[in-house]
């Protein structure tokens, strides 16, 4: 088998792959159609594009959609369901109005807050078979949780149809592997994790074979707006995007695909240390996962998830 390793830009953030298979040209073209693959679904689901499938879609009638739109909603309601709501694609005016508060330096207004978190509602969408109805106007769509770790798992089943023996997809740290690399005994992939600290670069790594992993926290995502920090993610029951007061600093799950590994972590950061352990123990057994919370320049590690190197980490 011959290597082949590519950076890309795809979704929003930068992408890698690494693909194994009998020829260099056979994986070049596997790597066009990957490209193609994620354009595609980017087209498809992206928040920021107003001509994207997702924004597109009309209100107060069932609309037809296309399968992979399909499959993104049919999956986000099922993890919104076996996280207690804590992953909710219906937050899209909350998004909207946490990325200005960001780029302007001026916190949103309890009116306007009010009014986006009116809008949402999981219940206002309703799922049927190819079938799509937004009952609320004022209702945002927002996938960004979950959007690209599905592009990564679309890419690696395609990688699999074109003939590549083994390969790596990796979208803005959200990834999947599958089958051998160069030597065929070489099944298992050594990942690196991310350190949640400023400055810092890896925790350790973990061994994944034919399995993926995402991570989710604030790290590099936070911005100063009046006298409070506000991060990427929005925690609906404190109303709020400002970390976690239990310390919480970044949640990393491994799972058999990459668009529930996304979706998880998402989900587990909103929760918070406990009730997201609860709930990974509770409806998630098959996962691995580790929860990091920091505590000045102190971190503590929870979870079932074997990392190579953690012991070593100093503060």
């Amino acid at each position: 088998m011959v290597e082949d390793r590519f950076v890309f830009f795809s979704m929003g953030c930068r992408g890698t792959s690494i693909l194994y298979s009998e020829r260099h040209d056979q994986n070049r073209k596997i790597q066009d159609d990957l490209l193609s693959l994620l354009a595609r679904i980017e087209k498809t689901a992206s928040f920021y594009d107003p001509e994207s499938e997702l924004n597109r879609l009309p209100r107060g009638r069932c609309a037809p959609v296309s399968d992979e739109l399909f499959e993104i909603l049919v999956l986000s309601r099922q993890m919104h369901e076996k996280t207690q709501g804590a992953f909710d694609i219906s937050l899209g005016n909350v998004k909207a109005l946490f990325d200005r508060a960001r780029r302007t330096g001026v916190r949103p207004s309890a009116a306007d807050m009010e009014r986006a978190l009116d809008s949402a509602g999981m219940e206002k969408i309703e799922i049927r078979e190819r079938c799509v109805e937004i009952r609320d106007a004022a209702l945002r769509l927002d996938l960004s949780g979950i959007a690209k770790g599905y592009g990564v798992d679309k890419a690696i089943e395609l990688a699999q149809a074109r003939g590549a023996r083994g390969g790596l997809v990796n979208l803005g740290g959200d990834l999947r592997v599958f089958g051998s690399q160069e030597d065929p005994a070489r099944t298992e992939w050594e990942i690196e994790i991310q350190d949640p600290r400023p400055g810092k670069r890896s925790l350790g790594r973990v061994s994944l074979r034919d399995a993926a992993i995402a991570t989710s926290g604030d790290y590099g995502r936070s911005a100063a707006v009046g006298d409070r920090i506000l991060g990427h993610i929005f925690r609906p029951r404190a109303r709020a995007s400002s970390p976690p007061t239990d310390g919480l600093a970044s949640v990393t799950v491994a799972s058999a695909k990459c668009a529930a590994a996304d979706a998880l972590a998402t989900a587990v950061f909103v929760l918070g240390l406990e009730k997201g352990l609860e709930c990974l123990r509770r409806n998630f057994p098959e996962a691995g996962y580790l929860l990091v919370t920091c505590h000045g320049d102190t971190l503590e590690f929870h979870g079932n998830l074997t990392v190579m190197g953690l012991a070593n980490q100093g503060p």
